[in-house]
């Protein structure tokens, strides 16, 4: 689908400033890729830090030019609820965005309430155990993680915490607790492969696009967990920030676990109603079988850039089906 590429597009992210930690500068680098992209299409561009006042005052402007809302606005340091409450607001607006609805968001940021889901409807997602739970739990190790946070946040090389009889586990949940102030809880760790799906276009009908491989290289050697840590994504000076790379192209033997993989991620899509764009992760265990770690659907497009360059189509023509969803 095409859209007239005069269509005013205003790119909506959270204000960044120069002290604040890795991943929250990244939302504005991806802000600025993004508008470069469209920019070069020849739609007309404008970045907006969000902000109440302004985003209410500029409403009128947008309704009348038919603008479209690319929402960016992301869990940045201390504003975890802005990425599901912006949508709510875009709404009330009756502006027109790119992304999931409050609803949906709300439903995949609470990572407890997104697996209580899946595992009703019969999606596998490792088992789990939150603070006030006693129950007998797997052999194994358990992460340790927060409930609201994304990218990585709060998961350290102390997060893991093997399974040995006592209760260490529930231990170690309760400690990040006590020194975050967030809640958190433990799940399974899944010691295989590790892949995303990355989803995009409108509620009813998405595309999933080819699954992509994070590939642990050197872990095995140096004894190292398989495991993304808050480093591992931004610490360059981290030895997994270079030795994690994704994986694009397959044999033909795993054709049937991508194909699975695609069909999972779709599962997820309808379940928590997702819409525009958003990303699955699993882990796929010894026996070959598929688990679901989490369903993002806050703002980030890398993966979707890499996916559609190795498929034969381009990411602008991603953007374009995304913008097409958001009208």
């Amino acid at each position: 689908m095409t859209i007239i590429s005069s269509t005013p597009i205003i790119i909506l992210h959270n204000h960044v400033e120069a002290h604040d930690p890795e991943d929250v500068q990244d939302i504005l680098r991806q802000a600025i890729w993004i508008e470069q992209l469209l920019t070069q299409q020849g739609y007309s561009v404008q970045r907006l830090p969000f902000d109440l006042a302004s985003l209410v005052s500029v409403a009128p402007r947008l309704h009348e030019t038919q603008a479209v809302v690319l929402n960016l606005v992301d869990a940045s340091l201390h504003e975890e609820q802005l990425s599901y409450l912006v949508p709510g607001i875009l709404s009330h607006l009756a502006l027109s965005y790119t992304g999931c609805s409050l609803e949906a968001l709300h439903l995949t940021t609470d990572k407890l309430v997104a697996k209580r889901l899946m595992h009703m409807h019969g999606i596998d997602t490792p088992d789990w155990i939150e603070p006030d739970e006693h129950k007998a739990l797997q052999q194994g190790s358990y992460l340790v993680k927060p409930v609201w946070d994304d990218a990585s946040i709060g998961i350290d090389d102390q997060s893991l915490v093997p399974n040995d009889g006592s209760d260490a586990v529930i231990r170690e949940v309760m400690h990040r607790v006590r020194s975050t102030g967030k809640p958190h809880y433990a799940e399974r760790f899944i010691d295989g492969r590790e892949f995303t799906v990355c989803i995009y276009g409108s509620a009813s009908d998405p595309i999933a696009m080819t699954p992509y491989e994070w590939v642990f290289q050197g872990f095995e050697e140096r004894n190292l967990p398989r495991l993304f840590t808050f480093a591992a994504k931004w610490d360059e000076s981290c030895y997994a920030f270079d030795h994690i790379v994704a994986r694009y192209a397959f044999d033909e033997s795993d054709a049937p676990l991508l194909q699975r993989l695609q069909q999972i991620a779709l599962r997820c899509w309808n379940l928590f109603g997702l819409s525009g764009y958003a990303r699955i992760d699993f882990r796929i265990d010894r026996d070959g079988h598929p688990w679901v770690l989490e369903a993002n659907g806050n703002p980030s497009f890398y993966g979707f850039y890499h996916s559609a360059e190795s498929s034969g189509t381009t990411f602008d023509a991603v953007l374009e089906q995304i913008i097409a969803a958001a009208r």
